[in-house]
């Protein structure tokens, strides 16, 4: 998972730059391509999107198997474990 949360702003930043190139050589040449910025520009956004829920997501996992790791699998959200301490 976290390779695809790297993967995918990998995508993005090099469709931006893309983007760039593209921008300029249309412009250069006198192009009328426009629908080409369109659909990079389209891919880059959803690409940007798509590695922040992946990131969201393994973040989520990982603070989930760390709650796991201090708390164990049967006090829930953690709160059961905290007040045995305060009791002792």
């Amino acid at each position: 998972m976290i390779r695809l949360a790297i993967l995918l702003p990998s995508i993005s930043v090099l469709l931006a730059a893309c983007l760039i190139i593209l921008i300029f050589i249309i412009a250069l040449f006198m192009l009328d391509d426009a629908w080409v910025i369109r659909v990079t520009f389209v891919v880059c956004m959803l690409s940007l999107i798509a590695s922040l829920t992946v990131f969201i997501t393994d973040i989520n996992r990982s603070l989930t198997a760390l709650n796991v790791e201090l708390f164990g699998h049967g006090h829930g959200d953690g709160n059961a474990a905290g007040s045995e301490l305060l009791k002792s």
